[in-house]
């Protein structure tokens, strides 16, 4: 058995309820560089929990990915392309431009990157996908935060911000100084900074917890868990 599931034998996404068969990385592999991830933010989960968000975890990947252009190889980006243009073509549809986000984006281009393009970001697949990835992570930083699984009773909120918002208007400052400077995965020297980025802060009796993390230049998340209750496991 993992020393993870041994040490922590529960499902932390179920509230404890279920017992954790698997471990889970949050987030998750696909959004990483030819799947190479550093070791960290990894988790018991029980099996359904861990494959039941493939789909909206694989939309994260291909939307983190948009922007900026890989620096060397687009073969990954080009492959996540043709994997939803065969399987989920509704989602790329739903994310062309309006006529009307098109005639926005050109009024905000002169406070925007040089070089990018607009994207329809009000579709309800690509934020179904999204906002379960971002109360996912929320979960599992609470629980990497206090070292307690969120009762069945948490409240868990959570939302995104695609970066067209980010470069307009900011995500709020009480929320970034709230959680404080962002860090990221590293193993030795290997640092995916460029790539993901978080920060987190909880209350002292760790029965509120705060995150914030940015997905390349594309995508921001933000999260809170509210727990009133103990946990049934810990």
């Amino acid at each position: 058995m993992h020393a993870r599931l041994r040490a922590q034998p529960w499902c932390i996404y179920c509230g404890g309820m279920n017992e954790a068969t698997t471990i889970d990385h949050m987030p998750p592999i696909t959004i990483f560089d030819q799947r190479r991830r550093p070791r960290g933010l990894e988790f018991s989960a029980c099996q359904p929990c861990n494959s039941g968000g493939r789909v909206a975890e694989k939309i994260v990947g291909l939307v983190s990915r948009i922007y900026p252009d890989p620096p060397n190889d687009t073969k990954e980006l080009k492959r996540l392309y043709r994997e939803f243009a065969s399987h989920h073509p509704d989602l790329l549809k739903e994310m062309w431009p309006t006529d009307e986000q098109l005639g926005k984006f050109r009024r905000q281009q002169a406070n925007l990157p040089a070089g990018a393009h607009p994207l329809n970001a009000r579709g309800p697949l690509l934020n179904e996908a999204m906002n379960r990835v971002a109360a996912k992570l929320a979960l599992a930083l609470h629980f990497e935060m206090t070292g307690t699984i969120a009762s069945p009773a948490a409240v868990v909120a959570a939302r995104w911000y695609p970066n067209y918002q980010v470069y307009t208007e900011g995500i709020p400052d009480v929320l970034l100084e709230a959680v404080g400077n962002p860090g990221t995965l590293v193993q030795g020297k290997w640092s995916v900074g460029d790539q993901f980025v978080y920060a987190s802060a909880r209350t002292p009796n760790g029965k509120q917890s705060l995150f914030v993390a940015r997905f390349r230049e594309a995508l921001a998340v933000a999260g809170m868990v509210y727990d009133e209750l103990d946990p049934p496991r810990s």
